[in-house]
């Protein structure tokens, strides 16, 4: 990551503790579950199959590290615990350079992880073929001017992606919008160079 990101409010760039805590697979998964969504362990260990022990393990981890916040207690056949993240994190470009060459590998590999199961959730339910969908692929070649301008690109792109994202969430509160029009929208953005030609 070339282009040092922008927090947003309620955002804050991720520290050394957090790479830590992400580069273990249940916490990825954890972690990008709960920024979409509140969720108990339960629910999570059912989509990792997994035994809940495990998953409320690393739950209570991220928990003591401030990542994760309780947010409700429901009463069931038993009683679960309800989470959600506290903030959303971003790499900067200073802390993606002090990050080490395995622990880049394995939050990269996460990403990718989720990003395929995103799409072939989509795939699966026929979503992803909506006619006002976007998807590109553009080999290309560029010198490394052009390199950092793609970097620039994309990073303002994302900027006002976020941008739209809370002043959807400002309409909503504010009663603007209607609730049956939300649609969950998932925008996974990659650059990366090709270890072929083109």
């Amino acid at each position: 990551m070339a282009k040092k990101l922008k927090g947003e409010q309620g955002s804050e760039f991720i520290d050394s503790t957090l790479v830590s805590a992400a580069s273990h697979p249940i916490r990825t998964h954890c972690l990008m579950a709960l920024f979409e969504r509140t969720a108990s362990p339960s629910e999570l260990a059912e989509e990792l199959d997994l035994p809940i022990q495990n998953v409320s393990y690393h739950i209570r981890e991220l928990e003591k590290l401030g990542f994760i916040e309780l947010v409700r207690i429901e009463r069931r056949r038993s009683t679960e615990h309800f989470y959600r993240l506290t903030k959303r994190h971003f790499f900067d470009a200073d802390t993606w350079e002090t990050i080490g060459p395995v622990e880049r590998s394995k939050l990269t590999a996460a990403l990718l992880r989720q990003i395929g199961d995103d799409i072939s959730k989509a795939l699966a339910a026929g979503t992803i073929d909506d006619d006002d969908n976007h998807i590109s692929r553009t080999p290309m070649k560029v010198d490394r001017k052009g390199w950092n301008e793609v970097v620039e690109e994309l990073g303002g792109t994302l900027d006002r992606i976020l941008e739209i994202q809370a002043r959807c969430a400002e309409r909503r509160t504010a009663g603007e919008s209607d609730p049956d029009d939300s649609i969950p929208v998932k925008v996974e953005i990659i650059q990366f160079r090709s270890p072929t030609r083109i």
